[in-house]
């Protein structure tokens, strides 16, 4: 398990609390009061407050710790004080036990809560007696009592600082401070303190059993108020549900009642219904006997409109029969619609096409056109390495006045000429094929805007549509006209 960070520092400037902070500060301060002559070791020295408070009283301090991270921390602190300050304090990562510090003395030596997580003391006290210096001391401080820590291997009262004397070591004074207590061993002291062990280990046993009650009635009570914080958890989660159950209840109620009115107010309507229908049967009753004498009369006008709804039927049949015909030659039109829509959709894929083979027409002459550039290119090249060996054979002339010279003249001033005339013909290519070009893409510039304005045009499309169906019926200008 990795070591927590002891925050210090941090403490000592109420970073962690108040009333903490100034426990801690209390602490160092006495601490710092008992580091007595020029030359400081601070053991564990953690986040570095206490090394830092000493160099600022121009004290030569070295802070060691086991914890990198701690001795960053110092370090960083460190580089915020004055330039003063710096010189007289260094950190350092290092174990005290393996760390040599050659033939080094150190006035005062700061064990500041390290002895509570050491189970050898007596090995680490002896190391420490032996780089003090003449009348040199060790200040130590331990918590005082039981304190549960997972990594405090020991608990200190007063008799287990006692013991920790020796012939080299005895105390100076201790002072209780708070949850920690504090001590001051001093070499080669002539006067150590007694104190009579076995009283005190019998008040230390009375302290360390008192204090072991009062800490596991702490823990039980806590326990027993995590369990009765759990079960009133629980028993408000219980009561939110009923109290939900209970709201749902009232809301069916309330639903219930609404009905039970609305069913209420339907019945008298129905009464009110009933009331009225019997009235108009009544009405009815009375009209019925002066009904039942125009009953010839009526059914003769109800045959006239059987005939009537009869003639109107077979006008509706004859209207559904034609709609029936609309809606044939509306399919019809329809697909007549569809066959040209894909008419046009075949024609813009043939132009696509024919402007995709122009394109690669002109990529062609393009192509054809750089290589007529190259070859132009050498040409000149050549051109030029010819007129200069001519120069040069015009020189050997002048100088050897040889007739051999002279016939060599003449015929590379020939080749010059041949070359001229190549490159002349050349030229007359790359302009034939600049002119070819030009027309190629006037004309595909002007079939284009023929194309789209015909496109456009509502008797364009007819027109297209049109010399279709003609090639698909009489066939194209290659495979001849047929007869009807």
């Amino acid at each position: 398990m990795k070591k927590p960070l002891d925050r210090v520092t941090e403490a000592y400037y109420d970073q962690v609390g108040l009333g903490f902070g100034e426990k801690v500060r209390n602490r160092i301060h006495w601490v710092c009061e008992q580091a007595k002559g020029e030359s400081i070791l601070d053991i564990g020295c953690s986040q570095g407050i206490t090394s830092i408070l000493l160099g600022r009283e121009s004290k030569k301090v070295l802070g060691i710790d086991l914890l990198q991270e701690s001795i960053d921390y110092a370090n960083e602190m460190l580089n915020s004080e004055a330039e003063v300050t710096k010189k007289y304090v260094e950190f350092r990562t290092a174990n005290f036990i393996d760390f040599d510090f050659e033939e080094q003395k150190f006035d005062s030596i700061i064990l500041g809560e390290i002895l509570e997580h050491i189970t050898d003391t007596e090995r680490f006290i002896k190391k420490a007696t032996n780089l003090l210096s003449d009348n040199g001391r060790i200040i130590v401080t331990v918590p005082f009592g039981i304190n549960d820590y997972f990594d405090h291997k020991k608990t200190y009262y007063m008799q287990g600082l006692v013991d920790l004397q020796n012939k080299q070591l005895n105390i100076n004074s201790i002072e209780v401070l708070g949850k920690w207590i504090g001590a001051v061993f001093v070499k080669n002291e002539a006067e150590a303190i007694t104190i009579d062990r076995k009283q005190i280990g019998q008040l230390e046993d009375g302290f360390y059993n008192l204090e072991r009650n009062l800490l596991d009635q702490l823990t039980a009570a806590k326990s027993q108020k995590d369990r009765l914080e759990k079960r009133n958890n629980e028993t408000q989660t219980k009561l939110k549900e009923k109290t939900n159950e209970i709201d749902e209840l009232n809301s069916t109620i309330e639903e219930l009642n609404k009905t039970i009115e609305h069913v209420n107010e339907v019945n008298e309507n129905l009464k009110l219904s009933i009331s009225k229908t019997e009235d108009d049967y009544n009405d009815l009753k009375s009209l019925f006997s002066k009904q039942e004498s125009d009953n010839n009369s009526k059914d003769i006008e109800l045959k006239q409109k059987e005939l009537l709804i009869k003639d109107l039927t077979y006008k509706l049949e004859e209207s559904e029969r034609k709609n029936e015909l609309l809606e044939s030659e509306k399919t019809g039109i329809s697909q007549k619609i569809n066959e040209l829509t894909q008419e046009i959709n075949v024609s813009n894929q043939n132009a696509y096409d024919t402007q995709l083979r122009k394109d690669k027409r002109i990529t062609f002459l393009e192509q054809k056109l750089a290589d007529f550039r190259q070859k132009d290119k050498k040409q000149q090249n050549q051109l030029k390495k010819l007129q200069k060996q001519s120069e040069k054979m015009q020189t050997q002339n002048k100088k050897q006045n040889n007739k051999q010279v002279q016939n060599q003249i003449i015929t590379l001033q020939q080749e010059v000429l041949n070359e001229k005339k190549k490159k002349v013909k050349s030229d007359e290519l790359l302009l034939e094929a600049y002119n070819k070009e030009e027309k190629l893409l006037k004309t595909h510039s002007q079939l284009m805007k023929r194309y789209e304005a015909l496109k456009t045009s509502k008797l364009g499309s007819l027109t297209i549509s049109y010399w279709k169906w003609r090639r698909r019926r009489f066939g194209g200008k290659t495979s001849g006209t047929k007869s009807n």
